[in-house]
């Protein structure tokens, strides 16, 4: 199942990942979105949307060049991929830059950023901590191993600095 479908929604896993909820019983309007008595739409609210990758800074370093991807991916094992339409045993969701030099000492800050989102997407699944491991970094075809730290407030923003 691609990402960003709404095939076989559950209100369940939602409420996991909307509100923490991990009882049989949740309330779209008052677990998921925060709030009672305003209309809300299991999928259109919450949707992650079209996914690409986007650096927000760069600051580069003397060290060697070396090539490579970094990648940033919404694993599909997890209740923000389980969500967004993976089925179990699917792969992650990624989004990947290959840069043709980087440096072990760069200073990079990578994220996804999403095109036509629900309008709790951000709110509601992002900006929740209790779904940081559902968005992760890697590299591929590179020797440096940078040390990355997630941003603490929007769980897809990581910053990379050189690994000592």
């Amino acid at each position: 199942m691609p990402l960003n479908s709404a095939y076989r929604l559950r209100l369940s896993q939602l409420g996991h990942i909307a509100g923490g909820i991990n009882s049989g019983r949740v309330a779209l309007g008052a677990d998921c979105r925060g709030s009672s008595g305003t209309r809300t739409s299991m999928w259109a609210d919450f949707r992650i949307g079209s996914i690409s990758f986007n650096q927000v800074s760069r600051l580069q370093g003397n060290d060697p060049i070396d090539d490579g991807f970094l990648i940033l991916s919404v694993p599909s094992s997890g209740g923000v991929g389980a969500y967004m339409g993976s089925s179990t045993g699917g792969t992650d969701y990624y989004v990947s830059q290959f840069y043709s030099d980087l440096r072990a000492d760069d200073d990079i800050t990578i994220e996804i950023s999403e095109t036509n989102p629900g309008p709790l997407y951000h709110s509601r699944i992002q900006n929740r901590s209790t779904n940081s491991n559902d968005y992760r970094f890697s590299t591929e075809s590179t020797a440096i191993n940078f040390s990355e730290s997630q941003d603490s407030t929007k769980m897809d923003k990581f910053t990379l600095q050189e690994l000592e």
